[in-house]
């Protein structure tokens, strides 16, 4: 996978750069911002570098989200086998259908670059992130409980799928058989048949 400058009709997204740094940093610093991700508030700009050098040089794909100049958000794609969708956008952004303009723009791209399937979880408290899922075409799969990291509390996530290369009722089971306590709701009516999880 490759991050891409992508244009949308608001949006530029493109590869973060360290003269982000402080643009991250104020970002990241943020409580609002870092609540649901797996993440700790960032302290200082030395920090913010590091995240960026953590995600340039990881395998997946970071696009830094630009509504006017100077990043106010992110979008990630982790590689397989989840191919993990995630975004965090700055307050001001938020309600404004941004980061359904972003995360829609990294899914296409995602589709363009050869990826089977997305997945993406949301915190059963955060449902914004699940209504921006639904909106891109992702379809509820199953919730399960995970002792979350690194801030060590137990979270309900709800995980949905998009699947480009695969049929359309496959679903991705990896976080299903990694976490035992793991259950269907009726979300969306994805499941209301009571039908299972298939295998991987």
């Amino acid at each position: 996978m490759k991050t891409t400058v992508l244009h949308t009709q608001r949006l530029l997204l493109r590869p973060f750069t360290p003269e982000d740094a402080g643009a991250v940093y104020r970002l990241l610093k943020e409580e609002e911002t870092t609540r649901f991700p797996p993440m700790f508030a960032l302290q200082n700009v030395e920090q913010a570098q590091a995240w960026i050098e953590a995600h340039v040089r990881g395998p997946g794909m970071c696009f830094a989200v630009c509504a006017d100049g100077a990043p106010a958000g992110y979008v990630t794609l982790s590689p397989g086998p989840a191919w993990d969708l995630g975004y965090a956008l700055a307050p001001k952004l938020r309600g404004k259908g941004f980061a359904t303009e972003a995360a829609g723009a990294v899914a296409e791209e995602a589709r363009r670059q050869g990826v089977p399937y997305l997945t993406a979880t949301h915190d059963v408290n955060n449902l914004p992130s699940g209504a921006v899922m639904r909106r891109i075409g992702m379809m509820y799969r199953y919730s399960y409980i995970e002792q979350w990291q690194p801030k060590n509390v137990p979270v309900t996530f709800r995980m949905y799928q998009l699947n480009f290369a695969l049929p359309s009722d496959w679903t991705y089971s990896g976080y299903w058989k990694q976490h035992p306590r793991h259950f269907l709701e009726p979300v969306d009516g994805f499941f209301e048949n009571g039908t299972g999880v298939p295998d991987q």
